[in-house]
């Protein structure tokens, strides 16, 4: 059997890396806002989407169209502002 066709292959690890710019009013260097999820950190708590395992975090809502239909909002900025990378 080909080994992309074994129905329980173990998958890569996945990493989610969410950055935003940031300003503070007292500086004007500004800096950036980071949170990194691991592969361990997401299975530990199982959700059906990525925007439903990322929505209670700081910074991180959901917009929600219906059933499995939502997309992130993250520090205000949704739609085109947002940049989703699968494997990249």
């Amino acid at each position: 059997m080909h080994s992309a066709t074994r129905p329980h292959e173990p998958r890569p690890a996945l990493w989610v890396s969410i950055v935003a710019p940031r300003r503070i009013a007292s500086d004007s260097r500004g800096t950036e806002g980071r949170t990194d999820w691991g592969s361990f950190e997401l299975s530990s708590n199982p959700q059906p989407t990525l925007v439903a395992a990322l929505e209670n975090e700081p910074g991180v809502a959901k917009r929600s169209f219906g059933p499995g239909s939502s997309r992130p909002i993250i520090r205000g900025f949704d739609g085109d502002r947002v940049l989703i990378m699968e494997d990249g």
